[in-house]
C-alpha cells in the first residue's frame, strides 16, 4: 500500500514526458483537400504581402532619392561640401537598398594582389555591380584608391587602381558601380584591379552582383 503514491507520481510523469515529447514533435502536414486549401490560400497571402512590402520600400527609397538630390545640388551650389557628401553617402545607401529589394544580391571580395578572379557564375540578365572599399596599388601614400581608381591613367585610358570586370570574355570598367547586361546563362564574371604590376599591391575591395528584377 506505502508503494501506490510512488507508483502514481511515476506513472504522472511518465505521462507528463510522453506528452512534452508529442509537444515537440512537429505535427504532420495535413492531406485533406479542404486544409491543403487553406494553407496554399495562406501562402498565396503572405507572397503578396512580401511583394506589397518590397514595392513600398522600394518607392520610399525612390522618393527619398529624388529629394536627396535636390538638395544635394542645392549644398553643392552653396559650397558646403561637407552636407554634400553626406547627402551623397545616404544617396548610395538608399541606391544600394533598392538594388538588394529588387533582386538577390551576392558579396564577393577582390583582391588586389591577384590577376582575374571569377567570383560567380551568373544566368542571362541584367545586374547592377556595386564595389566599396579602398586597396593599394602602390606601396606609397599616394598609390591607394577606391573602385574609381586613381587620376594617373593607365596605356588603355582607364584610371589605374580602378575595379575591372569581364563578363564572359568582354572585359569594361567596373568602377564604383556599373550595369551589365548577360546574354546567356552559365556565364563567368571576373574581376581584377587595373594595373600592370599587381605584386606590390595590397588590399581587397568588396563588390556585390545584383539581378535587376523586371
Amino acid at each position: 500500500m506505502r508503494l501506490r503514491p510512488v507508483v502514481a507520481l511515476s506513472a504522472a510523469l511518465l505521462i507528463f514526458a510522453c506528452i512534452a515529447a508529442g509537444e515537440q514533435k512537429t505535427p504532420e502536414r495535413p492531406q485533406s483537400p479542404a486544409a491543403v486549401a487553406a494553407m496554399r490560400e495562406r501562402d498565396k497571402a503572405v507572397k503578396e504581402a512580401d511583394e506589397a512590402y518590397h514595392q513600398a520600400r522600394v518607392k520610399a527609397e525612390r522618393a527619398m532619392v529624388a529629394k536627396l538630390k535636390i538638395a544635394l545640388a542645392a549644398t553643392t551650389k552653396a559650397g558646403n561640401l561637407l552636407e554634400a557628401n553626406a547627402i551623397d553617402g545616404q544617396i548610395k545607401i538608399a541606391t544600394a537598398k533598392m538594388d538588394e529589394l529588387g533582386g538577390k544580391s551576392q558579396v564577393y571580395v577582390v583582391a588586389a594582389d591577384k590577376p582575374w578572379q571569377q567570383v560567380a557564375t551568373v544566368d542571362a540578365g541584367d545586374y547592377v555591380i556595386a564595389a566599396q572599399g579602398k586597396w593599394k596599388w602602390n606601396p606609397t601614400a599616394s598609390g591607394e584608391s577606391g573602385p574609381n581608381g586613381s587620376t594617373v591613367s593607365s596605356p588603355g585610358g582607364k584610371n589605374v587602381g580602378a575595379l575591372l570586370i569581364m563578363v564572359g570574355e568582354k572585359q569594361a570598367l567596373a568602377g564604383e558601380r556599373a550595369t551589365i547586361h548577360v546574354e546567356s546563362d552559365g556565364t563567368p564574371i571576373s574581376f581584377e584591379i587595373n594595373d600592370p604590376d599587381m605584386s606590390d599591391n595590397q588590399g581587397s575591395l568588396s563588390v556585390s552582383i545584383t539581378k535587376i528584377v523586371r
